[in-house]
């Protein structure tokens, strides 16, 4: 049953993961583009529920030799991808501040200068000049200058404080990853033999240490959990057959990384990131995300480099945080080289997806669509019975009646429609009620206001179709019987315009088919072909001059036919339209003695045809002649010399 290249299954486990196809599919939909979009090296996407920790789609593409793009390494989790986060770990360099200094606000000032400064024996560098801004506005606009400034005034004097704060955010241990292969975190300390006067600011900005993915990822996840780091899980339950063996729930690591007051200054500060700072282009307008861009140098062959990776950490929505999410794109070669610019649009457009199929975030969206309801009659004026019937028939609540038992009524709203409130509410048409006065009959139909105006004695002229727009006599006026009333009447909707025939295509008159041969085709065999249809139109003429004769035309059909052969293939050209009229309408005069002469002539084309006649050969210096279209100025001139001598 099984052959060399089938192996058959073994009795095994089960693994029930907590990933979403749907979702999956997405995220490395959405990476691969972004891939190709930027000719990167690679790149990778985590995202993960942030109550629960279950890892809900990851992605891994990398560039293969043949400029595709495969899952050649797990970057997400393992070494691959353990890299200098960047900017992305300036949440943990605020978050140390922020414990240190319970007093700082997010509205005190940083003085940044003109993007160019010496901090901690090192020089730092903004992308541009900010001046004096506000803590906000220094995470907002990801300054290296004003976060590194901070963290050297509240730690320069103790640089193990620093290191200590990282630590007690978990930054320095691995997570516990289910999958074997997770990176180890390097998260260095002042007692680290690399460790120097600069690495302090340095460290602040996210260089000199590395983290996976996964574990900045699950780091941000903590601030979107108000405070509750959990372990990211990717296996629900093992299963044999159906016995469940083991089943895996979710694991906290730390139940508080810091105090809730720091949580909503940096809650505020990730929100500001994308309202107003680096990723500011991917604000969606029906939902709220919040994160941090990162753009880090390569260190290679011992020194930074001009290539960059780019990457994006958030979760979303803002308000109630439900999914986390970290889009990592390594070295992109098509000119933009920003987080904001790179991997921002790959997390929003994995955040919309998400929101799209979640129908529990999608509520507050509907909320502001309008929702789709049935139509509501248009309600101007009319007969107050008639209204009224209409609308209970429908159910459409509201005050159909008016005080008084008036029968014309008026809708009260000034926009006279339903549409929006979707209840109706009239009020007497008092103009309808007083005699020898003209009433005010805007709104009502045709037909409504030809009965009130005829039974007065007003003789009534309208144009255009619907209700009545405009009244030639204003309301209120004395009408006197026998006044000639003219109404305007317009649509209540929008016509409906019919679709329009496409016009028949125009006929295009084709005269034949023309089969085209290869040009080195040798173009005897064609010149020949038209010698012969040359010859047989000679032939009809002559048969035609020679009018019952038989023996001689006979003897003429021969000379005449072998001399027009010879002329003919010099000619090598076409008998003219005129001379097979005139060759037919001789013909059927001539009798049987000119079909005789007439196929004497074919006999005599046939071998003049088959004969390759010496004036074929053009002269070789005369090349163009060869192509000279004239063979029909020959063939009209030649039967007009042969007709006198036959």
């Amino acid at each position: 049953v099984y052959d060399g290249s089938e192996i058959k299954p073994q009795p095994g486990y089960d693994v029930k993961t907590t990933l979403d196809i749907n979702l999956q599919d997405g995220a490395e939909d959405a990476l691969y583009k972004a891939l190709v979009a930027n000719d990167a090296k690679y790149g990778c996407v985590i995202l993960m529920e942030v109550k629960t920790g279950q890892i809900k789609a990851v992605a891994n593409l990398g560039k293969a030799a043949d400029g595709t793009y495969k899952e050649d390494y797990n970057y997400a989790f393992a070494d691959q991808g353990r890299t200098e986060p960047g900017s992305t770990f300036k949440l943990a360099s605020m978050m140390a501040v922020l414990e240190a200094d319970p007093t700082l606000t997010l509205e005190d000032k940083v003085n940044t200068g003109p993007g160019r400064m010496y901090i901690g024996g090192a020089v730092k560098t903004d992308s541009h000049a900010n001046g004096i801004i506000t803590v906000q506005q220094v995470f907002e606009k990801s300054s290296n200058i004003g976060v590194a400034r901070l963290v050297q005034e509240h730690f320069a004097g103790n640089p193990t404080r620093y290191t200590d704060y990282l630590k007690k955010f978990g930054l320095d241990k691995p997570l516990g990853f289910q999958m074997s292969g997770e990176a180890l975190p390097y998260v260095k300390d002042p007692q680290d033999r690399s460790w120097s006067r600069t690495s302090l600011s340095t460290m602040s900005i996210g260089y000199e240490l590395k983290l996976a993915p996964l574990q900045t990822l699950a780091f941000y996840n903590a601030v979107a959990n108000n405070g509750v780091k959990v372990a990211p899980m990717i296996v629900r339950e093992i299963k044999e057959a159906d016995q469940v063996v083991e089943s895996f729930d979710t694991r906290v690591l730390n139940p508080q990384v810091c105090s809730e007051a720091t949580l909503r200054k940096l809650r505020a500060m990730l929100e500001g990131v994308v309202l107003e700072g680096t990723a500011k282009a991917i604000r969606p307008k029906d939902y709220s995300i919040a994160g941090k861009t990162g753009t880090a140098w390569k260190f290679k062959n011992g020194q930074y480099t001009k290539t960059y990776s780019t990457s994006f950490c958030g979760y979303f929505p803002a308000d109630k945080p439900k999914y986390s999410c970290i889009v990592v794109i390594d070295s992109p070669s098509k000119g933009r080289i920003y987080g904001g610019d790179v991997a921002a649009p790959v997390f929003r457009d994995i955040a919309d997806r998400c929101m799209a199929r979640d129908q529990a975030s999608q509520r507050p969206m509907l909320a502001r669509v309008p929702a789709r309801r049935t139509p509501v009659p248009l309600v101007r004026a009319g007969l107050q019975d008639e209204i009224a019937l209409v609308c209970e028939r429908i159910g459409l609540p509201g005050q159909t009646r008016a005080t008084g038992g008036e029968d014309w009524v008026r809708a009260a709203p000034v926009r006279d429609t339903a549409f929006v409130a979707r209840t109706v509410s009239l009020r007497p048409n008092a103009s309808a009620a007083r005699l020898g006065r003209m009433p005010d009959v805007r709104g009502l139909t045709l037909r409504d206001a030809l009965f009130l105006l005829e039974n007065r004695g007003l003789h009534v002229a309208s144009t255009g179709s619907g209700r009545v727009r405009e009244q030639s006599l204003a309301p209120g006026e004395p009408a006197k019987r026998g006044l000639v009333v003219n109404l305007l009447l317009t649509p209540t909707v929008a016509a409906v315009v019919a679709p329009v025939a496409l016009p028949e295509p125009e006929h295009t008159e084709i005269e034949e088919n023309t089969l085209l041969v290869p040009a080195e085709m040798d173009s005897q065999a064609a010149k020949l072909a038209k010698a012969s249809g040359a010859v047989k139109s000679a032939a009809k003429t002559t048969a035609a001059a020679s009018r019952g004769e038989a023996g001689k035309a006979k003897a003429a059909g021969k000379s005449v036919t072998t001399g027009t052969a010879k002329s003919t293939v010099k000619t090598s050209g076409p008998a003219t339209a005129s001379e097979k009229v005139t060759g037919k309408a001789a013909a059927a005069k001539a009798g049987n003695g000119a079909k005789n002469a007439a196929s004497a002539g074919t006999k005599g084309t046939e071998k003049a045809s088959v004969s390759k006649p010496k004036s074929d050969k053009k002269p070789a210096d005369k090349p163009k002649q060869k192509k000279a279209r004239q063979p029909e100025t020959r063939l009209t001139t030649t039967p007009k010399r042969l007709t006198p001598k036959a």
